[in-house]
């Protein structure tokens, strides 16, 4: 856990209550413009559900885990990729390396497969794979099918 001050378990407790099946926090008193019984936090631009508490902005699956393990999370994955599926059975604790292997395929890949991409120079489809921060090249190939296989078995072979 940061330096930042954190909420305490007891407090978060009596606060909200987490609806582990559905990933929803209700709040349990009214206060101000929120009521009693209504659903906490709001979608961002990020894709996250955010919680303001006591001025303090926090994101709904880290406060999930918290609320059900009461200790704060390091990384924390959706498996399901999903930002806004806070339901625990979709949550699980990881490294950053895991959190970043189950990320969605960039925007701006045009082939459907990360790390195939066509070479112009070479003319042939290239296959590489990132492994501690250092591309790993894994060959080219004549087809973009071909460099997707050698893709994959390397991750199998690494990531298995």
């Amino acid at each position: 856990m940061s330096n930042i001050v954190q909420i305490e378990h007891k407090e978060l407790k009596e606060l909200v209550q987490y609806i582990p099946l559905t990933g929803d926090f209700y709040w349990k008193k009214s206060k101000g413009s929120r009521k009693k019984n209504t659903k906490a936090g709001c979608l961002h631009h990020d894709g996250y559900i955010k919680i303001r508490i006591d001025g303090k902005l926090y994101r709904a699956h880290r406060l999930a885990w918290y609320y059900i393990h009461a200790e704060w999370p390091t990384e924390i994955d959706h498996i399901n990729r999903v930002r806004n599926d806070n339901r625990y059975t979709n949550l699980r604790q990881v490294s950053r390396k895991e959190n970043t292997r189950n990320s969605s395929i960039r925007v701006d890949n045009t082939t459907g497969t990360t790390g195939v991409y066509w070479s112009k120079q070479k003319n042939k489809w290239i296959a590489k794979l990132n492994v501690d921060g250092t591309d790993k090249y894994l060959g080219s190939f004549w087809s973009k099918a071909a460099a997707t296989a050698a893709r994959k078995e390397a991750e199998a072979r690494l990531w298995a």
